[in-house]
């Protein structure tokens, strides 16, 4: 018999009713375990699959957990936009259905390790949208040397540096001006905030490339966050080595769902202007 997990923040409303509605339900073809991300997680589960109920903050952080021990999910979209959570709650048993007898193919996501040197020590975060280098001051300027393969490609001051991937190009990366990418695309993108010149821009680089960054000038007040969930603070010649995760994350999507969909839908991209009149 094949086995589910279920995970969730049952702390957050509503959340408790609809995990138990979908456990009964599967619990009649599959064996269930139920997990609480609000709790202390299993170093392996002995899971076929994985169901996420949450938005895409939640799949965010079960990509962390769930991607090095490599087990695929669906995303159960409990949230708002549903870039990562594809599936609709009245579809769920159709898509765990479909994705374990293979109907389906998952999605492989990119994800990207950032391995923090400071004071000798070192420290490595991992994320599923992007790895962002800012200021932990709002009103302070950083100042930032970044090498791709080995080779120096700008040194500037601004607000950071956001490297995400094609899955979190909708992210982050979109608010700073950057570009959408599919979310199967094996690519980084390179995205400076702020910068105080008019000769760096984004940038669409290869999935095998290895990004450097070292933190140029005096600073002390630099954080370098992954996903926007977990983060660490560096300083003054501190560097960050970014570059893809030997692992992806596999994640299942209804059959009808589609990026380009909810990119119109969600973010009204390509809607038409308003050629009414002005008082319309």
């Amino acid at each position: 018999m094949k086995r589910l997990g279920l995970f969730a923040w049952f702390s957050r409303a509503g959340v408790a009713d609809t995990v138990e509605r979908h456990k009964t339900a599967l619990s009649k073809d599959y064996g269930v375990s139920v997990f609480d991300f609000g709790g202390k997680l299993p170093e392996r589960p002995e899971i076929d699959l994985a169901v996420v109920f949450g938005g895409d903050g939640t799949i965010l952080g079960a990509a962390r957990y769930l991607a090095p021990r490599g087990i695929p999910a669906v995303g159960l979209n409990l949230g708002k936009f549903g870039f990562l959570a594809g599936c609709r709650d009245d579809r769920c048993g159709e898509v765990v259905r479909t994705a374990l007898s293979g109907v389906i193919e998952p999605v492989a996501r990119t994800m990207l390790t950032a391995l923090i040197t400071a004071n000798g020590a070192n420290e490595e975060l991992t994320a599923l949208n992007d790895i962002a280098i800012t200021s932990s001051v709002a009103t302070h300027m950083i100042g930032l040397d970044m090498s791709i393969n080995g080779i120096q490609v700008s040194c500037y001051s601004g607000d950071g540096l956001i490297v995400a991937t094609a899955t979190g190009s909708t992210a982050y990366n979109l608010s700073s001006g950057g570009p959408l990418v599919t979310p199967g695309e094996d690519v980084l993108v390179v995205t400076p905030l702020a910068p105080h010149t008019l000769s760096i821009r984004p940038m669409v680089i290869s999935g095998n490339d290895v990004i450097d960054v070292t933190v140029a000038g005096r600073q002390a007040d630099v954080s370098v966050t992954a996903d926007g969930q977990t983060a660490s603070v560096i300083g003054s010649d501190h560097k960050v080595r970014i570059r893809r995760a030997p692992y992806k994350f596999m994640l299942y999507e209804d059959e009808d769902w589609s990026f380009y969909r909810v990119v119109r839908s969600k973010l009204r991209w390509g809607e038409e202007p308003n050629y009414g009149s002005d008082s319309d």
